[in-house]
């Protein structure tokens, strides 16, 4: 037996060797660092991710995004245009919102579908909380594709927008897909 060998059987025991053989991927590099480092024993066993929470709720997919500034007497407005459903099988009722900004002004300039003014579902800032879902467009979901249109008018004299964010919330105010799109 090895100096290095009989100093790994007398600090981690038989138990260093059975790991090692059944658990090739943890090297005894690893080992060694915990016996240099004076912990006790080393559970080799892999760690087994937890699903996070709400995980078992639906996806939510999305395709075809595009975005169009459109002019007119009555104003600017970027229409924007996705479609959405859920996985094979599943149904879901949900709200959704859709939130143009452009971060890179001062001040800030942003506009949100359906139109609202700032309170409990968008701050004064233009940044999104969700704390009313019922006040964003009522959708049921499928596995088949649904378009939504959504038209969100630009502020007088602000600029152009340069994101455009789709949130889809639960009725409890669960946030199920919140994808920014560059325009």
């Amino acid at each position: 037996m090895t100096a290095g060998a009989a100093l790994k059987q007398r600090v981690w025991g038989a138990s260093f060797e059975r790991a090692m053989r059944a658990r090739p991927q943890y090297s005894r590099a690893n080992w060694i660092v915990g016996a240099a480092l004076g912990t006790a024993r080393i559970d080799p066993s892999p760690v087994v991710p937890q699903a996070p929470p709400g995980a078992e709720r639906a996806q939510v997919r999305f395709d075809r995004f595009s975005a169009h500034r459109e002019r007119s007497d009555a104003g600017e407005r970027l229409s924007v245009s996705l479609r959405l459903r859920t996985g094979p099988g599943e149904r879901l009722s949900c709200f959704v919102f859709v939130v143009a900004r452009n971060d890179h002004v001062t001040p800030r300039v942003w506009s949100i579908w359906p139109p609202q003014p700032p309170g409990p579902v968008i701050t004064v800032g233009g940044h999104f909380h969700g704390a009313n879902p019922a006040a964003g467009h009522p959708l049921i979901l499928s596995d088949a594709w649904q378009r939504l249109t959504a038209t969100v008018p630009y502020p007088p004299g602000g600029s152009a927008f340069d994101t455009v964010v789709v949130y889809v919330l639960t009725a409890e105010g669960r946030i199920l897909l919140a994808r920014p799109f560059s325009v």
